[in-house]
């Protein structure tokens, strides 16, 4: 199965690996979804977390890949219409205008965070205080000032991270310039430009 990090997986919590605290349990009973996480996979298990009600509820696992029964990314989020807003709390009304910025634009893109998990889920994950994640698909260099004037035109509220092919930066620490922090799945780590390597 080819999955990537920020994707949402429906499973069998029963096919979980790991010892798991009761809050993960009941949140899995109420929405029974994993998001891939970033770690290096073996064995034909893929790195997950399982998300509670709160910022500090997040736990590890591992998942066989017969556990999975659904398979949604950020970007079919977009592409099936936000169908599953039904509420219009700041991060989820933040959509409109990121949906009008990137129309007619090449970029591939999706919510991520609570806002992609509410929308695939129906769970109520999104809250007053919560930020836009958007992933933002960048297999090949984005020029600094188009990434800019994206940045200009996007929410204040909107959290961008550029997929990149070692991993992922801040989409406002890119245009920053100068050092940045990569994620990878062997951990961070400070690079001048991400697409290098």
């Amino acid at each position: 199965m080819d999955v990537a990090v920020h994707d949402l997986l429906r499973i069998d919590p029963e096919a979980l690996i790991g010892d798991m605290p009761d809050w993960a349990r009941s949140a899995l009973a109420d929405a029974p979804w994993v998001v891939v996480r970033r770690a290096l996979s073996s064995d034909g298990r893929i790195a997950v977390g399982v998300r509670g009600q709160t910022r500090d509820q997040r736990f590890a696992a591992w998942l066989p890949v017969a556990g999975v029964t659904a398979h949604v990314t950020p970007y079919d989020i977009v592409r099936d219409g936000l169908a599953g807003r039904r509420r219009m709390l700041p991060a989820l009304a933040a959509l409109d205008t990121v949906l009008s910025v990137m129309a007619g634009t090449p970029y591939v893109w999706g919510p991520g965070g609570s806002v992609g998990f509410e929308l695939v889920t129906g769970y109520l994950a999104v809250t007053e205080q919560s930020d836009l994640d958007i992933i933002l698909r960048a297999p090949e260099y984005l020029d600094r000032a188009r990434a800019a004037d994206l940045l200009d035109r996007l929410p204040l509220r909107s959290d961008v991270r550029l997929e990149v092919p070692r991993g992922a930066v801040a989409l406002r620490e890119y245009v920053r310039g100068g050092r940045m922090v990569l994620k990878t799945c062997e951990g961070p780590c400070l690079v001048d430009d991400p697409w290098d390597g």
